[in-house]
């Protein structure tokens, strides 16, 4: 199989080379997965697990890449939970070859069912920083509704996450970042935002929780900012200074199938949004990792290609050939529909069809997200029907029901966010507190 592999700790990322490796087998309790999308993250060469196993033993050339989102494959003796062919994602263990590879070997405890309507390169992006957020807030940070938190990092990949669930889950969210960050971390839902190259971080004080993904002096500066009782929380390394009255965590994110199924059903519902940044293919992405020029959001490798999930974005301000005849389709000029199309709602499947005759041409997947929204999630059109108006058509339908419903939308879809954009009339109907992604890249309305 092809793979992403690394000898050399002192050449760090730039020692990466895409090379052959045998495939794994599975052990005791595992399952190999095809990887079909894989996350990175840059200090994993750092770590002593990438270079030794559990014994201090040299295991090199050894395979990056810790988290996935693929179709598991086989199954080790033993192992209960999972099927084969069924669509997973999730975080391998620190001490085993990871995922920038086209298999992985897994602990099937370690795995959590991706539903059909999530991209695989949305499920790679989640485990690492959605876990992170999710244990570092709720697990040792004890949050409580109505706290205050201070989030470093607020517009990175875990800051991102953790203000999202702090504020769904009831907290003043304070972001810190430099400049550039500041709207985006608004975006993400914090109340305020902390420059920290130009604004004075002490004049934050009093805050019950402080997540920290920086270290360094801006750990130790954010130990008194926390008041009697609270929690600094930090995924970067033992602290140096601690709170006066209050308690520190450090801590290591570990896999956990329940944790992994609250983050992507919010991820589903349009609660949360992912924070990725690039999506590059298996043969570019030492290139891709290796870029001089600062990156924001994760980068994604899109191990496998595959058809069919045409509510995406492929990568960073592209989209894959079918997405994009529909996402031209949707911001050019209109099409005169020359065909008789009507609207079928399949509540049952969550699916709006586009029939022409007695055949369905097109449809668009959705959730249902509580009793007065819908969260559109993908538009489809078979090969023949492209190009005629079809999705505009089914889009504006679809659009017109919702509003006889009394119903808002969350648009997790670029082309039905192509279709509002360019029909200001629609526009009052995406949900003011769960908007979804805007057209390439995310945005809040």
């Amino acid at each position: 199989m092809r793979a992403i592999v690394v000898t050399d700790q002192a050449a760090g990322m730039a020692g990466m080379t895409l090379a052959e490796r045998p495939e794994p087998k599975p052990a005791l309790n595992d399952v190999i997965v095809q990887v079909h999308a894989s996350g990175f993250t840059p200090g994993e060469l750092t770590w002593p697990s990438t270079w030794t196993d559990r014994l201090g033993r040299d295991r090199t050339p050894s395979i990056p890449g810790h988290e996935l989102a693929g179709v598991v494959s086989a199954l080790g003796y033993g192992t209960t939970g999972l099927s084969v062919g069924q669509r997973v994602f999730g975080l391998t263990d620190w001490n085993r070859d990871g995922t920038l590879a086209e298999y992985a070997a897994v602990e099937a405890r370690n795995l959590a069912p991706l539903p059909g309507d999530v991209d695989f390169t949305v499920g790679a992006s989640l485990p690492i920083s959605g876990l992170t957020a999710w244990q570092g807030l709720f697990v040792h940070g004890r949050f409580q509704a109505g706290q205050s938190v201070l989030v470093h990092g607020a517009a990175g990949g875990v800051g991102s996450m953790v203000t999202q669930l702090a504020t769904e889950a009831g907290a003043y969210v304070i972001g810190t970042g430099r400049a550039a960050d500041r709207q985006t971390a608004l975006d993400f839902g914090a109340q305020e935002f902390v420059d920290l190259d130009n604004d004075t971080l002490e004049d934050v004080a009093g805050v019950d929780l402080v997540f920290d993904v920086i270290g360094g002096e801006i750990q130790k500066r954010s130990a008194g900012l926390v008041r009697a009782g609270g929690t600094l929380v930090t995924i970067a390394g033992p602290p140096e200074a601690r709170p006066a009255d209050g308690l520190t965590v450090d801590f290591v994110v570990e896999a956990d199938r329940a944790q992994l199924g609250e983050v992507v059903r919010r991820i589903r519902d349009g609660r949360l949004r992912t924070n990725i940044g690039t999506v590059a293919a298996l043969d570019d992405a030492v290139a891709a990792f290796n870029r001089t020029e600062r990156t924001k959001g994760k980068t994604i490798i899109r191990v496998r290609s595959y058809p069919g999930e045409a509510g995406q974005p492929r990568e960073e301000g592209t989209f894959g050939q079918d997405q994009s005849v529909l996402v031209d389709e949707a911001i050019g000029e209109p099409h005169a529909l020359a065909l008789d199309l009507h609207l079928v709602n399949d509540e049952k499947l969550g699916i709006y069809g586009a029939i022409v005759g007695d055949r369905e041409v097109a449809g668009l997947t959705y959730n249902v997200a509580g009793d007065d929204r819908l969260v559109l999630l993908a538009t489809s059109v078979i090969p023949e029907f492209r190009r005629q108006g079809v999705a505009t058509e089914l889009i504006r339908q679809v659009l017109d029901d919702v509003r006889v419903q009394g119903k808002t939308v969350t648009v997790m879809c670029p082309i039905v966010r192509g279709v509002i954009d360019h029909n200001p009339e629609y526009a009052d109907l995406v949900d003011p507190e769960h908007p979804g992604a805007a057209l390439g890249h995310p945005r809040r309305h």
